[in-house]
C-alpha cells in the first residue's frame, strides 16, 4: 500500500541523513522503494546521482544495474 512505501521512504531518508557520507547501500535500497512505489521522478534523480559515483563498490553497482533494468 502507498502508506507502506511512504513509511519506508521516510525511514530510509532518516537513516541516510544520519550518516555522512550517506551509505550507498541504503541509497540503493531507497532507489528500490522509489521503483516499487512508482516514484519515477525521485527514481531518475537518485539513479543519476548514483550512476555518477565512480567509486561504487561492485555489489552496489550490480544492484544499481538490476534496478536500472527493472525500470526500463
Amino acid at each position: 500500500a502507498l502508506g507502506d512505501y511512504q513509511r519506508a521512504v521516510a525511514l530510509l531518508r532518516e537513516a541516510i541523513a544520519a550518516e555522512q557520507p550517506p551509505p550507498r547501500a541504503l541509497l540503493v535500497q531507497l532507489l528500490s522503494v522509489y521503483l516499487q512505489a512508482g516514484m519515477d521522478e525521485e527514481f531518475r534523480h537518485l539513479r543519476a546521482d548514483l550512476e555518477s559515483d565512480a567509486s561504487l563498490p561492485p555489489r552496489v553497482q550490480r544492484d544499481l544495474d538490476r534496478l536500472r533494468i527493472a525500470h526500463a
